[in-house]
């Protein structure tokens, strides 16, 4: 395929609704080559843009005027994300691709073995078969610390008796982030049931029975349930029951609490390790996949106040307010 057609290919995914940057890439900057990013992202939600904006912010820091990214979501289509994968492979002015949360970057690693790929919103690339020796794969993960969730969780709430965690069985980042959840509850001898959701439509059915099964309800950082927080949150509120979610993003979309990752400091961090690959020359496998280095804890005063949560003494200086809800 040219790269003539490939553009016409790029620029058509505007008008079908995809967010791509059609200008013509240019070789030589200052004498210098400039460097063309494919990206490629699963969904819109706030935590994979931050992830993004993060990414391109930091490499822009680092190399200034010598960087161009082509930008496309697949917008929770498996097609989408592999008609993606397909024309960054084959698009040959593109040096290296970051790809944003699990989907894109299972399509993106099976479609392309030369190019660096460098990934975020992943909780674990080595389940996904991505990281083995000689990996065109690097990035950071954001398997938050499920031992660090439980004990807030049980802080916070040391009367609970059930927690649901509620999770799309569909995706492979959630299941192994769920398995990690029960091993961290059973620690602190909270029972816990699992219901599965495989599409918006199922969401508000099983939040209601989350709520009345359960005293608590968890989630993981899961692309389906993270993308539909807004409804999310405002279902277990009506329930008056407390949502405490895995991404950081959630807690201004509604959700109670949160112990997780700040996703604009992992695309920070991933473009650190894409510098390492692109310009000082070590490969993907010596960089390596890192987990995050900061976890964070928000919790929604508006949703605290409604629901008559008291924060405990011991948590109140490790806790940063979110003020209100969006």
């Amino acid at each position: 395929m040219s790269s003539k057609y490939l553009q016409v290919i790029i620029c058509l995914a505007i008008v079908l609704g995809t967010s791509v940057s059609c200008k013509k890439n240019e070789t030589e900057v200052g004498g210098k080559k400039k460097l063309t990013i494919g990206i490629i992202q699963t969904a819109t939600h706030p935590a994979l843009d931050q992830a993004r904006e993060g990414f391109i912010s930091e490499m822009k820091d680092l190399l200034q005027d010598d960087v161009e990214f082509i930008i496309q979501n697949a917008e929770g289509s498996l097609s989408q994300a592999q008609l993606i994968a397909e024309n960054y492979h084959s698009h040959k002015k593109i040096d290296a691709i970051y790809a944003i949360a699990t989907p894109a970057v299972q399509a993106q690693a099976r479609k392309e073995k030369i190019k660096p790929i460098f990934i975020a919103a992943v909780s674990d690339p080595k389940a996904l078969g991505v990281i083995y020796p000689g990996t065109n794969v690097c990035g950071t993960s954001d398997m938050i610390d499920t031992d660090a969730q439980a004990e807030l969780i049980a802080q916070l709430f040391p009367q609970v008796g059930q927690v649901a965690i509620v999770y799309n069985p569909a995706e492979t980042n959630s299941c192994v982030m769920v398995k990690k959840m029960q091993q961290s509850l059973d620690k602190k001898n909270i029972q816990q049931i699992t219901l599965g959701v495989h599409s918006e439509s199922e969401i508000a059915q099983t939040i209601n029975l989350a709520a009345r099964k359960s005293q608590l309800i968890l989630v993981p950082a899961d692309n389906l349930i993270v993308g539909a927080m807004p409804l999310v949150a405002k279902l277990a509120l009506e329930k008056r029951c407390p949502l405490v979610a895995s991404d950081t993003p959630s807690v201004s979309k509604g959700a109670l609490v949160v112990r997780g990752a700040d996703y604009q400091d992992l695309g920070r961090a991933t473009a650190r390790m894409a510098y390492k690959v692109l310009v000082e020359g070590e490969t993907a496998e010596e960089v390596g996949v890192k987990d995050p280095e900061n976890s964070r804890i928000l919790l929604n005063e508006h949703v605290a106040k409604e629901l008559g949560v008291v924060i405990p003494e011991e948590l109140q200086s490790q806790i940063t307010l979110v003020i209100g809800k969006e």
